[in-house]
């Protein structure tokens, strides 16, 4: 996801963003997965996902903890 208003031709790693949490991942450094078509998810957000998968397969209760 791109913030909004960006120039096209001038895209800087604040201006891309996680799709779920709406972060800056690329600017603060953090590790993050570019998907199809430009989409981005960051660590954080692969994380909490793969956890809360691990824990519905466990039969656990799942929270959802994305750091929105």
């Amino acid at each position: 996801m791109h913030r909004k208003g960006i120039n096209v031709n001038d895209v800087q790693p604040k201006d891309i963003l996680c799709d779920f949490c709406g972060l800056p991942t690329w600017s603060l450094g953090d590790p993050c997965i570019e998907g199809h078509q430009g989409s981005i998810i960051c660590g954080a957000c692969l994380d909490s996902a793969y956890t809360s998968l691990v824990q519905s397969e466990n039969g656990e209760q799942v929270e959802m903890p994305c750091r929105m």
